[in-house]
């Protein structure tokens, strides 16, 4: 199969051939290993369906009703992009379902996934799937993802009190990671990192760490529900 796929070039009508390059970057995508938590996927999906969520509002979500004055606001080519939008949503849910259901299927915690890649008559490499693809869905990709990205911290404090993250320091991967966990969390409940300095993002991840493990359930609450 994989040699099939890195023979031809998907929707070529010039007869072109697969350059020898990309069938080496071809058959490094197909060997990368995935991997998807599927605690993390029920919860998810559990917190989509649970009364009064508001998962989908945050994903960009509207209600396609003229009774919504969200929707009814909208000029008309905005509502035809909107209906798009809840289209890929709903469908980003629906692959996680399905990413679901296979693992069961399989009695697994943590499955693996290789998935197939093609080169494309634009030049570019894209996964053969159709379902839960991380390279076009924007949800997917917070749950599927390479295994060997994976990492273990260590967590200490340095002499100011503040949180440390360290990993074992590799030629790709610099050890302290504090940063980086703060700008993930920060990003992660919608502070809007990219247009932040480094010290508000430390700021607000700071914040987020300061939180006591009591208080979580109660902040995850008025971040996924109306109520």
């Amino acid at each position: 199969m994989v040699e099939q796929l890195i023979s031809e070039v998907r929707n070529d009508t010039l007869n072109r051939e697969v350059p020898e390059e990309a069938k080496k970057a071809l058959r490094h995508l197909m060997n990368t290993e995935y991997g998807y938590d599927i605690r993390l996927v029920k919860e998810f999906l559990e917190a989509v369906y649970a009364e009064g969520s508001r998962i989908k509002e945050h994903l960009g979500y509207v209600e396609i009703d003229e009774n919504n004055p969200t929707y009814a606001a909208m000029l008309s080519e905005d509502k035809e992009v909107q209906e798009a939008k809840n289209r890929d949503i709903d469908d980003s849910i629906a692959g996680l379902e399905a990413v679901l259901e296979h693992a069961e299927k399989l009695g697994q915690d943590d499955p693996s996934l290789f998935m197939p890649h093609v080169y494309v008559n634009n030049d570019r490499y894209m996964a053969d799937l159709n379902v839960a693809v991380p390279q076009t869905d924007k949800v997917a990709r917070f749950f599927i993802t390479p295994k060997n990205h994976r990492l273990n911290y260590k967590i200490s404090k340095n002499d100011k009190g503040a949180l440390l993250f360290t990993v074992e320091a590799d030629n790709d991967l610099e050890a302290d990671q504090s940063y980086t966990v703060r700008l993930a969390l920060a990003e992660g409940v919608g502070f809007g990192v990219d247009k932040k300095n480094a010290k508000k993002v430390i700021e607000f991840g700071d914040a987020l760490l300061s939180i006591p493990s009591a208080k979580l359930p109660e902040v995850k609450k008025s971040i996924t529900s109306r109520e």
